[in-house]
């Protein structure tokens, strides 16, 4: 089975880009695996699985939400806290997962992440759900994941949405 992603979209751009604000490049990602297969949505299909999702309970849209705004992957949006979601900059920051976790020497690396500009309405339905602006107040809850859905149900919804 192909893992399908919801990549992030910049709308003044023709490809699909993937934020490295740390080295302040922008590198273009594969439309496509080496053997060929598909590696993102398209647009009908990313559009089915926002349709699909709206009979969640809001958190829950709000997670499927979030996954096609940013392209992150469930496991990655499933670590979003309060501290990750940057108000002043309209960014949310996630631990980039597919990266290697070992160097070629076998060395354990740091983890990577990446912050990636979301609208100010997705900003604000956080908040009405999720109350971050008071999460963030608050050191025992700024590290507390918003979602505690299992991984599966990420995955799950968007490969019917697009079947």
């Amino acid at each position: 089975m192909t893992h399908h992603t919801l990549p992030h979209h910049h709308p003044h751009r023709d490809t699909l880009t993937r934020d490295t604000p740390q080295q302040g490049i922008v590198q273009e990602m594969r439309l496509f695996s080496r053997t060929g297969a598909r590696l993102y949505l398209t647009k009908a299909e990313r559009h089915a699985y926002l349709r699909a999702v709206q009979d969640e309970s809001p958190a829950r849209v709000l997670f499927f939400q979030l996954l096609h705004d940013t392209g992150c992957r469930p496991s990655e949006a499933q670590e979003t806290t309060a501290q990750r979601v940057l108000w002043s900059e309209g960014l949310i920051v996630s631990r980039t997962l597919k990266k290697r976790r070992h160097d070629r020497r076998g060395r354990q690396k740091l983890p990577e992440f990446r912050a990636v500009p979301v609208s100010w309405p997705l900003l604000e339905r956080l908040d009405r759900v999720f109350a971050i602006r008071r999460l963030q107040k608050d050191p025992g809850t700024l590290h507390t994941p918003l979602w505690t859905m299992g991984r599966s149900s990420g995955t799950d919804k968007l490969t019917r949405a697009t079947r």
